[in-house]
């Protein structure tokens, strides 16, 4: 039997690109949740020192420029992690399916 493939919402490549875009050197990860719900996690070294909050509105910002309104709702979460905190997350703290968007 062949094996079904999930076709990512295009929102998921937009917000993927601009974030890769507007945050250079970045690590960038996508996991499906459910339906067209995905999850984002961002890790980057200029998150070092900057608080949870103003990480957040960082990203949002993006997801607010390029994201169409209607689908803002299927951002289901962006995990904002500074590289300096990343030794204190274990494998199961972040998402295990990790693909790339493109």
């Amino acid at each position: 039997m062949a094996k079904r493939t999930l076709s990512q919402p295009a929102f998921v490549s937009l917000l993927y690109a601009a974030l890769q875009r507007d945050m250079p050197g970045a690590s960038i990860t996508t996991e499906h949740l459910h339906g067209q719900r995905y999850r984002f996690v961002v890790i980057w070294d200029r998150f070092n020192g900057v608080g949870h909050s103003e990480r957040q509105k960082r990203v949002w910002r993006i997801v607010e420029r390029v994201v169409p309104k209607e689908d803002i709702w299927d951002v289901g979460m962006i995990l904002t992690i500074a590289g300096d905190e990343l030794a204190s997350y274990s494998a199961e703290d972040l998402p295990r399916q990790r693909k790339r968007a493109g």
